[in-house]
């Protein structure tokens, strides 16, 4: 899918919506690459961080992803319950979490792409653990995760990527390069933003937006 056709896809959820619903906005979004795993720089150690697979149950999951993507607007806040279902139980997605000192701190989700690709889809602390310096220990965490995942056609990694944007936090971008990752993309994006307390009807719709912007990332897969 294009990135055309998700501005046609938002331009009819604004439409279903109406005036009390999302508003347009841009934003630049910034393409990141890591293509050997040696290329990672791994943060120093911080005390009582872990990762590890996601064990809770899906209604915790949505919980602790709202409360990380509330912030920036993410438009997987949007997510149907079956599009979350089907997520959770896709053989080429992995959930991961975060945690600090035994406290849920954060969540990651990584997905494989054929031909060696993986991608760190989902990566966040929740609010009241960043600026505590975990952001780039939980990064390394999470690339290296990366690295051991299968891609769906059973190939060697070749290339972990991800995208961030200036609707992310301030120190994001920043992070990610600083652990190795270069910029080989970057593009400026119209889109809707909806409200941190959607109306019902803009959830009705809400999901076949944020559906299409997963598909859009697709045109990024090498």
């Amino acid at each position: 899918m294009t990135p055309q056709h998700g501005l046609r896809t938002a331009e009819r959820t604004a439409a279903l919506v109406g005036e009390d619903g999302p508003v347009t906005v841009e934003r630049t979004v910034s393409w990141l690459e890591m293509t050997h795993q040696s290329r990672l720089v791994p943060s120093p150690d911080a005390a009582g961080i872990r990762m590890e697979a996601w064990k809770g149950d899906l209604a915790t999951l949505r919980s602790v992803h709202d409360e990380i993507a509330t912030p920036h607007r993410w438009p997987s806040l949007v997510w149907s319950p079956q599009h979350w279902a089907k997520r959770l139980t896709d053989p080429r997605v992995r959930w991961f979490a975060l945690t600090a000192s035994g406290h849920q701190a954060g969540l990651v989700e990584i997905e494989a792409h054929p031909q060696g690709q993986v991608e760190i889809t989902i990566f966040g602390l929740r609010p009241s653990f960043q600026g505590r310096g975990l952001g780039g220990i939980s990064l390394t965490m999470a690339i290296n995760a990366a690295w051991d995942m299968q891609p769906s056609d059973q190939g060697p990694v070749r290339r972990v990527f991800l995208q961030t944007s200036t609707r992310d936090g301030v120190r994001a971008l920043a992070n990610y390069l600083k652990r190795g990752f270069v910029v080989y993309a970057t593009e400026t994006q119209t889109e809707m933003v909806f409200p941190p307390t959607m109306p019902d009807r803009a959830l009705a719709v809400g999901s076949e937006f944020g559906e299409c912007l997963l598909d859009d990332r697709q045109s990024f897969v090498e």
